[in-house]
């Protein structure tokens, strides 16, 4: 059986769509919600399947479907067309377009085949009741552009299509169920070293690892960094064939600490947008030694007033009138950066030292106090600091990366 057929429309039972919503961050162009969780299922409202032998062939759709969840991204009326090849045996080609038109916004796409996909002509049956069948469980690429109130959206993933089309004596029937997964929302990027502490003023170097949903590099894409704490920097690099680029920038003068943010950007604006994927490395600057009375250092520790992890560095030294330095601690997962403006206090005994001063935590001002214990050198697993603030913040731990040095002079 050949040649072009068309099809009739078959009532699809249960005909639903599983969608999830992520929703917008802020009402801006870039937080339009992805095609990640959209599912598009119908039968097709006109098609030809023409099997030339059991390995090779074409298939021919245009498909009409109303998505009945409300709850979806983009419920509401799509229109698919698109022609599929199979030769040997494997689906080589499939160009389609799709739009989708919903309250929500209207999407407009292209469609492609991701890799070859077992694709054959079987019959089932013979004679007046036989039936030639196709039934590929493609995995395609799709683009497409999402216009909403909010604004528009770029945005490019992957669809997983199985398919079944039947073609008998009475014409070409079938359909076909469709989930989307936005590159946006299921790419991965892993910033290295997550933790390390240099001297101050020497340079930091951060490797950016960017791969696909199934982990394989990606080469090409722009991570923009963004440094804040005890420095302020900004900067990109794009990936090379390992998936890897790296930034570096020079850390400050003084002790202190610093989160590094790096963010995949998605749309190529030049911008870190709401939805793009980022990762964040912290960095501590801590002089290795202190020369006369003082006390320096820099590290990591686990606060042992909630278990997060906390990043420092801080400096303090005496003066012929007052002493002086500086200090910067950072608790990322409670959103706490405490920033020393002054030392107006510093006793040392022995391995101990008090520092305090004024600091402003959160930007809000407020007075400090930090007690360091020497221990050991390096200090590692065994130096403490513990910080106190009037504003109400609180932490100490046992240094587990780092060093901390008290010098009576």
């Amino acid at each position: 059986m050949s040649g072009a057929n068309v099809c009739r429309l078959l009532a699809l039972t249960g005909l639903s769509a599983l969608l999830w919503v992520v929703p917008p961050a802020q009402a801006e162009p870039d937080t339009v919600t992805t095609l990640t969780g959209e599912v598009l299922q119908f039968h097709f409202s006109g098609a030809s399947l023409n099997c030339q032998d059991t390995n090779n062939g074409t298939f021919t759709y245009e498909s009409d479907a109303i998505v009945q969840s409300a709850a979806g991204p983009y419920p509401g009326t799509m229109h698919e067309s698109g022609t599929l090849v199979f030769e040997d045996g494997l689906s080589k080609t499939l160009h389609a377009t799709f739009t989708i038109d919903s309250a929500a916004g209207h999407v407009e796409g292209t469609k492609t085949l991701s890799f070859p996909d077992t694709t054959v002509c079987t019959t089932i049956g013979s004679g007046p009741g036989e039936i030639q069948q196709i039934q590929p469980n493609m995995q395609l690429r799709y683009e497409a552009t999402i216009t909403t109130p909010a604004g528009t959206l770029q945005d490019r993933g992957s669809v997983s299509a199985p398919m079944v089309a039947n073609l008998s004596a009475t014409g070409t029937i079938g359909n076909m169920s469709e989930s989307f997964a936005s590159d946006r929302d299921v790419n991965d990027l892993d910033l290295t070293p997550k933790e390390s502490v240099n001297a101050p003023g020497t340079n930091h170097t951060v490797t950016a690892l960017f791969r696909d949903a199934a982990l394989v590099p990606q080469s090409g894409e722009t991570i923009l960094f963004t440094v804040s704490g005890s420095s302020a920097e900004t900067g990109q690099c794009t990936t090379g064939s390992d998936g890897t680029c790296t930034f570096t920038y020079q850390g400050p003068a003084v002790p202190g600490a610093d989160l590094i943010e790096g963010c995949h950007d998605f749309d190529g604006d030049g911008t870190t947008d709401p939805g793009e994927k980022c990762d964040t490395a912290t960095k501590a600057w801590g002089e290795s030694a202190s020369t006369g009375e003082g006390a320096s250092g820099g590290g990591y520790f686990n606060n042992n007033v909630n278990g997060n992890r906390v990043v420092f560095g801080f400096g303090a030294h005496g003066g012929p009138v007052t002493p002086s330095g500086s200090c910067q601690l950072m608790e990322q997962a409670a959103g706490v950066t405490v920033r020393c403006l002054s030392v107006t206090l510093l006793l040392i005994a022995g391995t101990h030292a008090t520092i305090g001063g004024e600091a402003l935590v959160n930007g809000v001002a407020t007075n400090y106090q930090i007690d360091v214990e020497d221990l050991a050198d390096p200090g590692a697993a065994v130096d403490t600091f513990t910080i106190v603030t009037d504003a109400g913040y609180a932490a100490s731990g046992v240094v587990e990366h780092g060093n901390i040095q008290v010098n009576s002079g």
